[in-house]
């Protein structure tokens, strides 16, 4: 496995990177997808941009990504958000483990990641929507913080 601290990829391959293009605004995602060549980094890469908006769309709904075979044959990657005070993507929460190992955990890790994503997102100002369910509109960068008041709480 060729797997490192600070491996360098395409953020369309990497479940780090499809979690920031996820909460991408929707100027900012047609953008990439038009400025970037989806290219194969192994046979199981998602190269075609429509698939990749679907995963996109996954991500946003469950709030963690997994990228199996997809940078690296062998190595699966599971990574969830920790966003801002106004809803943008600081960083994520990530594990990349040997595929065969990592598959069969993918719900309970991205489940264990997405809630540590969470919390720390809590810590650092953001207000967590209840119920949890993903929206562009209140993810998006150019909200702030008054959008969340009144309709959830912090985690």
């Amino acid at each position: 496995m060729a797997e490192y601290t600070g491996f360098h990829g395409p953020a369309y391959a990497k479940a780090q990177g499809r979690v920031f293009l996820a909460f991408l605004a929707e100027d900012e995602l047609d953008h990439y997808l038009r400025t970037t060549e989806l290219r194969a980094l192994t046979p199981e890469t998602l190269t075609n941009p429509e698939s990749l908006r679907v995963a996109l769309a996954t991500i946003r709904d469950h709030f963690y990504a997994v990228a199996s075979n997809q940078a690296v044959l062998g190595a699966t990657a599971i990574a969830a958000p920790v966003f801002g005070i106004q809803g943008q993507v600081l960083a994520t929460i990530s594990l990349v483990w040997f595929t065969p190992e990592l598959v069969p955990r993918i719900e309970e890790l991205g489940a264990a990641l997405r809630d540590a994503g969470l919390q720390i997102s809590a810590e650092l100002g953001f207000r967590v929507p209840l119920p949890l369910v993903p929206a562009r509109s209140y993810l998006s960068p150019r909200q702030d913080s008054s959008t969340f008041r009144g309709s959830h709480r912090d985690i």
